[in-house]
C-alpha cells in the first residue's frame, strides 16, 4: 500500500513501523506479515512502486488505484457477495 500525506506525519508513521510498541498481525494473531511492512519513504508514486516490487515490473502485479471520481460513483469497489449459496 502506498500512503501519501504530510511529510512529518509520514516520518512519524515510518518510525513507528520500524520500531513498533506491539507486534503486528494481519487479521488474526497467527497471521504475521511475511515481508517487512515498511519499505521506505519515497518522493513519488513511481519510486514507491519500485520500492514495493523490488526488481519486478509493477505491470506483473494486480493493482488497485484510487479513482476519486465521486460524481460517477466509481470511487470504491463493492464487496457485496454475488450469492450466499455454495457453488457446486
Amino acid at each position: 500500500m502506498i500512503v501519501v500525506g504530510d511529510r512529518s506525519l509520514l516520518e512519524r508513521a515510518a518510525a513507528a513501523l520500524q520500531d513498533p510498541v506491539w507486534g503486528l498481525w494481519l487479521g488474526r494473531k497467527s497471521c504475521i506479515p511475511a515481508e517487512p511492512v515498511y519499505r521506505g519513504l519515497f518522493d513519488s508514486e513511481p519510486q514507491a512502486q519500485r520500492g514495493l516490487v523490488y526488481d519486478r515490473s509493477i505491470e506483473s502485479f494486480t493493482t488497485v488505484s484510487e479513482v476519486n471520481d465521486f460524481a460517477e460513483g466509481t470511487d470504491s469497489i463493492g464487496d457485496q457477495p454475488v450469492s450466499w449459496r455454495c457453488q457446486q
